[in-house]
């Protein structure tokens, strides 16, 4: 079974790349946090919850990432559970996802039970999500939160070296509708979907001068 899993950091576009997976036709979960204008973050909640308390047994949460060695030392522990939320949706879909920005601390606990993972990497300028993280959440320490994540994610490749692991830009989605149809219809062909939901998968994205990313 093949599972597109989509990394990124928070307020980097993850959601708007998730709406379009969805549109593709790639299942990202049956129940999602509710929350922007189209009704949905693209977050399963399963993978949502599961992410939580992995962070939390690891001393730690989304805004304040705990140590690498403390997130693997939880392996043990998450195991079936991770096993079992797999196998439960290989069972259900042919193609499924999931978009939480947490995976991206927590990706190498997940990547030994996915069969066919393809993984897509969204990246957004470090001083816009630092923008956006302070709107939302107030004064924190933002730019060292965006480079740790990233520096995640940099372990995550070296040490697993995933098969199939693309990387995309925010702005290559959010210049224009031609920007967008050109990004999402290489985004399809690369995960062998069918090119007649590109149109719908477009609709997604909108262009406005300051664009709000999930």
């Amino acid at each position: 079974m093949t599972t597109v899993v989509v990394l990124g950091v928070h307020r980097s576009g993850t959601s708007m790349l998730s709406l379009i997976l969805q549109k593709l036709g790639v299942r990202m979960g049956a129940r999602q946090l509710k929350g922007n204008e189209s009704g949905e973050y693209g977050e399963d909640l399963d993978f949502l919850d599961l992410n939580k308390r992995i962070l939390a047994a690891a001393g730690g949460s989304w805004d304040v990432p705990p140590a690498r060695k403390a997130i693997l030392d939880t392996a043990g522990e998450f195991r079936e559970e991770i096993a079992a939320l797999v196998w439960e949706r290989n069972g259900e879909f042919p193609i499924w996802g999931w978009k939480d920005p947490r995976t991206m601390l927590t990706a190498p606990l997940f990547h030994p039970h996915l069969e066919d993972p393809y993984y897509v990497c969204i990246f957004r300028p470090a001083k816009e999500i630092v923008a956006s993280l302070r709107r939302r959440n107030g004064d924190g320490y933002w730019s060292e939160l965006v480079r740790y994540y990233r520096e995640h994610l940099a372990a995550f490749q070296r040490v697993e070296s995933p098969r199939s692991l693309r990387r995309v830009e925010y702005h290559d989605f959010t210049a224009n509708q031609m920007a967008a149809w050109t990004e999402i219809s290489k985004l399809a062909a690369w995960l062998k979907l069918d090119p007649i939901t590109i149109s719908a998968a477009v609709e997604v994205v909108r262009w406005r001068e300051t664009i709000s990313a999930q």
